[in-house]
């Protein structure tokens, strides 16, 4: 038996240090087998100095430059994510900052909002709630530097734990999927992928097609690959190097020029609903011509978008956004920024799928607007302190 036969089915740790581009894996009995993952680029920045998956508590540890140190929960193979009944509480960036302001630097947080982040802070250290991260924090992140940065994005990683949200192009996919699928075949079937997991490449927005190994090196492929990825997506928040933001783009000025049109304006609110739910799908038409191609659904493309249309309501992110999309295009007068598509997207599919969501002021009230008639309370609140005591 070679020896990545062996530490595949004996393994105990897996240790990245990526100043050296080596990988060491441990097995039970001790012995250690080093694997070369490649040099650091030529002036690349290293923000971590280690990055330890003890298989056995199935926890990584986290050693930064600057003397950090973190643990975050670790993936097993084709194992569900252990949620456990847990609350997920999905923040808005500038509730992230308050918490990384009560961690280093809490003169800075009003004494109203104290208590609340402690408790936060205390019920994620414990496990007892979710707080995932997403790629539009990732994104929201870049636009800051220096220690501000790194203090933002150590409190991420301590504080989530590892858990992530899926991407909300992949979430979408999902829900069109299930319902094009169960219409065709005349049988429900749940997509039972789950919104939020330990998985690393979740946070992208293409699915990655899993490296198919012989035998014992599934799993060790796996395992390398969930290792890698997440110490990679770590490093990049940590650094604190500027990033130039590209602001503007003709999403928002679409939709500035729906809302300020003068036929728009003129029409019933029936009919305004009607139509962004049009919009919303065409959004996302692309996902329904990937999934009915990826899943051979028989459907004529007429069949595909009534049934769609007729489906809003069984899609709770796609069928939630063209509620928002509604909300916000009625609001005639409403600013259109760049950064509302990364709320317009994320924000709402956690609304769809998290038990609790702080979001900002303008946020919470047209995603409280749009949630009437659903069953339950709206889980988005605009404050800390209104998150806490629905823990």
């Amino acid at each position: 038996m070679d020896f990545i036969s062996q530490a595949a089915q004996t393994m105990h740790r897996i240790t990245l240090r990526p100043e050296t581009g080596l990988a060491t894996l441990t097995t039970n009995d001790g012995s250690e087998h080093t694997l070369p993952l490649g040099p650091p680029a030529k002036g690349e920045r290293i923000n971590i100095v280690r990055f330890s998956y003890d298989l056995r508590r199935n926890l990584a540890e986290i050693d930064t430059t600057d003397g950090r140190s973190m643990e975050i929960e670790m993936p097993r193979p084709g194992q569900e994510p252990p949620i456990g009944g847990r609350p997920v509480v999905y923040l808005d960036q500038c509730h992230w900052s308050a918490l990384s302001n009560q961690l280093y630097g809490p003169e800075a947080v009003p004494e109203k909002d104290r208590a609340a982040a402690e408790k936060i802070i205390n019920m994620a250290v414990n496990g007892e709630i979710i707080i995932p991260f997403s790629a539009g924090h990732f994104l929201e992140t870049s636009a800051l530097y220096g220690a501000k940065r790194v203090n933002l994005a150590s409190t991420m990683i301590r504080l989530s734990r590892g858990w992530r949200m899926r991407h909300p192009v992949r979430i979408r996919m999902s829900e069109i999927r299930e319902v094009l699928t169960s219409k065709a075949s005349g049988v429900r079937k749940p997509d039972e992928t789950p919104v939020f997991t330990l998985e690393a490449t979740a946070l992208f927005q293409d699915p990655i097609e899993p490296q198919i190994s012989p035998g014992d090196l599934i799993a060790l492929s796996h395992m390398i690959e969930q290792v890698s990825t997440t110490q990679a997506h770590y490093d990049v928040l940590l650094d604190p190097d500027r990033v130039e933001s590209r602001r503007g783009s003709e999403w928002e000025d679409h939709l500035r020029g729906i809302s300020r049109d003068v036929e728009w304006r003129d029409l019933s609110k029936d009919r305004r609903r009607k139509a962004s739910g049009g919009l919303a799908l065409a959004d996302v038409i692309h996902e329904v011509i990937r999934v009915v191609s990826v899943s051979r659904i028989d459907l004529t493309p007429e069949a595909v978008t009534e049934i769609l249309i007729n489906s809003l309501a069984d899609m709770p992110f796609v069928g939630l956004y063209a509620d928002v999309l509604n909300s916000r295009l009625s609001k005639f007068e409403a600013k259109w920024e760049a950064n509302d598509l990364v709320d317009m997207l994320f924000l709402t599919s956690a609304a769809a799928y998290a038990d609790v969501v702080v979001g900002e002021k303008v946020a919470t009230n047209y995603l409280n607007e749009a949630w009437a008639g659903r069953t339950g309370a709206c889980p988005v609140v605009r404050t800390l302190k209104d998150a806490a005591d629905r823990l």
